[in-house]
Order: C-alpha cells, then sequence, then structure tokens
C-alpha cells in the first residue's frame, strides 16, 4: 500500500467545501468568480472545483458532462484568475470523474494532463444509462430493485481496485434512484469495498447534498460510515456537491459534526493530488 505524505494542520483552519460544480457542467449554473464571492462571503478558507467528466458523454460526443479540452484549460485559467483576486481563499483544481472500465485507460490519461488537487471517483452510470435517467420506481419488484443497488456497489468496488482518484464520490448514491432497503442486502459488497479501499489509500467524501434531496440523508448514511471508520481509513474529504453559488457550502458544519460523533478525526484537504489532514472539529468563524 502506498501511503502519500501526510502534513497535520491546526483546526484553527475555518471551513472547506470539496465538491463544487460550476457552470461548465450541464447541471451547474455560475462561473468561478461567483462560486469564490460566495465562499469569502460564508467565510470559507478553501474550495475545490470538482466539475464532471463522464467518458460516456466524451465518446458520445455530446460533452454533456464532460468538457473538451480547451474547456478545462479555460476552467483552469479563470482559477488561475481568482486565485488573485481572493488571494485569502485557497481555491484547488478538481475534477469528478465517472467511472467506465472499458475507457479506463482513456481516463487516467486525462487525469495525468491536467495539474489536478484532486479528483473524486464517482458511478453515475450502469449499463451504460446515466442513473437519473433510469430511478427505480416503487412499482418496480423488490428484486429488481436489490439487483440494481448490488450492480451498483459492485461497480464501486471494482473502481477502487484502480488508484487514479482520490475519494469515491457519494458512496451510496444509489439510494436516490432506488427506494431504500436494509443494509444487509449489500453490506457484503460494503465492507469488501471498505476493505479495499484501505489497501489501496483510497478516501471517500462525506457528501451533504442528500439532506436536500429524496433520501433527506447524507452520502454515505451514518451505517456506512461507520464501516468505513472501522476498516481504518482516515482519508475523508467533505463537500457540498453544490451546482450553483447560492448552495456552496450547504451543510458543510453539519457534515463535519456528524465525522466527529462517528469516531474521525480529521478531514482532508488536497495539493497536487497529496492530502493534508485537519483534525476535527473545524474552527469557524
Amino acid at each position: 500500500m502506498q501511503i502519500n505524505h501526510e502534513v497535520l494542520m491546526s483546526s484553527s483552519s475555518s471551513l472547506i467545501d470539496y465538491h463544487l460544480h460550476t457552470c461548465c457542467s450541464r447541471d451547474g449554473s455560475g462561473e468561478v468568480i461567483d462560486h469564490c464571492k460566495e465562499a469569502v462571503k460564508r467565510g470559507f478558507r478553501e474550495i475545490c472545483f470538482t466539475n464532471h467528466q463522464e467518458w460516456i458523454s466524451v465518446v458520445g460526443g455530446f460533452y454533456d458532462y464532460a468538457m473538451r479540452n480547451e474547456g478545462w484549460e479555460q476552467h483552469l485559467h479563470d482559477i488561475e484568475a481568482a486565485r488573485k483576486e481572493f488571494p485569502m481563499l485557497s481555491i484547488k483544481l478538481g475534477c469528478e470523474t465517472g467511472y467506465y472500465p472499458e475507457y479506463l485507460d482513456d481516463i487516467i490519461r486525462f487525469t495525468k494532463r491536467f495539474p489536478f488537487d484532486y479528483i473524486i471517483g464517482s458511478v453515475h452510470s450502469l449499463e451504460g444509462i446515466m442513473l437519473d435517467d433510469k430511478t427505480i420506481s416503487g412499482n418496480t419488484s423488490s428484486t429488481v430493485q436489490i439487483q440494481w443497488m448490488r450492480k451498483y456497489f459492485s461497480a464501486i468496488k471494482d473502481m477502487v481496485k484502480h488508484s487514479y482518484f482520490d475519494c469515491i464520490g457519494h458512496l451510496d448514491l444509489v439510494k436516490k434512484h432506488i427506494p431504500r432497503h436494509g443494509d444487509d442486502e449489500y453490506q457484503d459488497l460494503i465492507q469488501d469495498i471498505a476493505e479495499t479501499m484501505n489497501d489501496n489509500d483510497i478516501g471517500f467524501e462525506l457528501n451533504t447534498s442528500g439532506w436536500h434531496q429524496s433520501p433527506q440523508d447524507c452520502y454515505p448514511a451514518v451505517s456506512l460510515l461507520k464501516i468505513l471508520k472501522d476498516a481504518g481509513i482516515r482519508k475523508v474529504a467533505i463537500g457540498s456537491d453544490s451546482h450553483s453559488p447560492e448552495t456552496l457550502g450547504q451543510d458543510i458544519q453539519k457534515g463535519l459534526d456528524l465525522l466527529k460523533r462517528v469516531g474521525f478525526d480529521s478531514v482532508c484537504t488536497f495539493s497536487n493530488r497529496v492530502p493534508t489532514y485537519h483534525p476535527l472539529p473545524i474552527q469557524t468563524h
């Protein structure tokens, strides 16, 4: 297991948000500068922009959940300009990459093309269909729902075998699209995922957006957080998964409090893919 160099920071750090989407994403709004203005106004110390790069979109040529190289170059230029305008705010370049095993070599090449500080690995698609386009209704049989949940977690399990990303995004996102079932129906997969994450030095994010979506629960749920904690995983990021300046930082403090209650002692920020650990609780302004 390869361990990245760690630097332990003082708990005097303020709030961070490591999952932000701008108008570069089809489902996002607001320029980089708009998000930075809100971050400063709300007392954030550090933010990371993580626009989508879904390879199914690239291959299809639609670029609805992805950007062309020139788009990423412009995005980096906008971030560099914002760094000069907001010297009090640490602004990082990240990316949320979708997992597509058939395009893994292309995905890895992409992650090395730009100076990313942080990369999220997420499963947004199963069998070539975006999860947002294949919500399993309550009228679907319980057996089919469970099968799809297991397919989703099997894809996560396969993804964590690879080390091209730093943290898993919204680990149990599938609960947004399929009515919730008991953890026992996929707990064996979660255990395997947690152990593989620990072996490969892969972390996860506490994603606060689920509190404002149909699950009305964070990603991952508390029961999964406890499994990840017991597996020895320390690399934990936190993000609002905001898609507009108005929701930047939403429920970050609530998420930090939850991590502390579960037993985690720090959260991470990243620079050049190297984590920095910030002890909990993070002090707010």
